[in-house]
């Protein structure tokens, strides 16, 4: 039990940490404000791509998961205990 109030606490501290961290997007601070706004933009865009492919991805493979079952319960027909 106290392991595990430990590690909720750790939990805790570094969602808090990661909270308050400022977004750079990938950049450390003195890159991103040596940046000019076109070029920080610009960073901003590419990083909005980057999350969209993720999320592309993440669809597929849920797509490709449920697809897979299918043919499973197709080939395999209905398990026992279902």
């Amino acid at each position: 039990m106290k392991s595990l109030l430990c590690c909720i606490g750790i939990f805790f501290i570094a969602l808090g940490i990661q909270g308050c961290a400022a977004p750079y997007y990938g950049l450390t601070g003195e890159e991103w404000n040596s940046l000019s706004e076109d070029e920080q933009a610009a960073v901003k865009a590419e990083y909005r791509d980057i999350l969209a492919l993720q999320e592309g991805q993440k669809r597929r493979k849920l797509h490709d998961a449920r697809t897979q079952s299918i043919v499973d319960y197709g080939i395999n027909g209905q398990k026992s205990g279902q």
